[in-house]
């Protein structure tokens, strides 16, 4: 569980002080897949499993596409180069913010266990997001598909 989490630390950081936006996106997959083994390592397939495909699969990708079709011009490494104004105070505030969760974590959250989830819960989850939850999949879907037809649009120009 070390190497996950050093994996999604290792790659947030490097996503925070990388100054090549596509490299950051590489920095942004490891911390990703990080998690996604994460929620793996403490029993939740199914977390691990939307991460994966939800975020690695999905967002990541687009984003990535979205930054080789938009670099423009003559020069396209600086069009790709990142310029961090404030990284000292955003270190600190993310600091500040990881400790608090740590701290909310531990007092409120002690040592209790994770009640295992039936199979019931499981279908019924899957049940509820195919039936009830279908159109907010399907909002999620068209917005992509928006975003990927203005990436092109933007790199047509």
């Amino acid at each position: 569980m070390g190497i996950f989490g050093f994996g999604a630390v290792g790659g947030a950081l490097y996503l925070f002080f990388t100054k090549n936006i596509l490299y950051g996106a590489y920095g942004l997959l490891t911390s990703l897949i990080s998690v996604g083994g994460l929620f793996l390592m403490n029993g939740a397939e199914f977390l691990a499993v939307s991460q994966i495909m939800v975020y690695v699969g999905g967002i990541l990708i687009l984003i990535m596409f979205g930054i080789m079709l938009s670099a423009k011009g003559e020069k396209k490494e600086d069009a790709l180069k990142v310029v961090n104004v404030n990284s000292l105070v955003s270190l600190l505030f993310a600091a500040v913010m990881a400790g608090g969760l740590i701290f909310y974590s531990v007092k409120m959250g002690g040592s209790r266990s994770l009640a295992e989830p039936s199979a019931e819960q499981v279908q019924d989850l899957g049940m509820s997001l195919m039936t009830t939850q279908v159109l907010v999949l399907e909002l999620v879907g068209v917005l992509l598909l928006i975003v990927l037809i203005g990436a092109s649009y933007i790199a047509k120009k």
